[in-house]
């Protein structure tokens, strides 16, 4: 089974280690926070992963070598963050799977900040989450992901072997 827990002690741990610049980390995490906001019938979701790490899945894609958040990151980066993340990380309601849109990145220091969106998302009682993100490069990389709907806030933990989960909102 797949373990579910509340990210706040571990959620501000790695956020803590992800504003550390330029320092080498050890470890491979990506965190994903996913908002259903039912008056606009919408899934907002945020994924934040280490840039150098996204670069290294971005370069294996794409013959050239991927600068994100420099003068260097070339025209088509959007693009090619946009595919990879749509391959790698799907969300299904009732076996369906769900449309995601990328809107866009932001790049802090080491960390890349990537939104996307659902919509026309009606009222559910369970989301399968599947994340394989950055699994192919790091063996070691764990995907957490949160749920927030009103009042409800679960998670799940994926790696390497568990690439897919279903978080229960009753």
């Amino acid at each position: 089974m797949y373990k579910k827990f509340k990210f706040s002690g571990i959620f501000l741990l790695l956020l803590f280690s992800f504003a550390l610049n330029g320092q080498a980390h050890k470890f491979y995490v990506s965190l994903c926070r996913i908002n259903y906001v039912p008056d606009s019938a919408q899934l907002q979701i945020t994924i934040r992963i280490f840039t150098d790490d996204l670069e290294k899945a971005l370069w294996e894609r794409d013959i050239s070598k991927v600068r994100l958040g420099t003068d260097q990151e070339p025209p088509e980066a959007d693009s090619l963050l946009s595919e990879y993340l749509v391959r790698h990380f799907r969300l299904m309601i009732n076996g369906r799977s769900l449309p995601l849109r990328f809107l866009g990145k932001e790049v802090s220091y080491d960390v890349t900040w990537c939104y996307l969106e659902s919509q026309d998302v009606k009222p559910f009682e369970e989301l399968t989450v599947e994340s394989d993100l950055l699994t192919a490069q790091f063996p070691d990389q764990i995907n957490l992901v949160e749920l927030s709907a009103g009042e409800v806030e679960k998670g799940v933990m994926l790696n390497h072997d568990n690439t897919r989960a279903s978080i229960k909102l009753r």
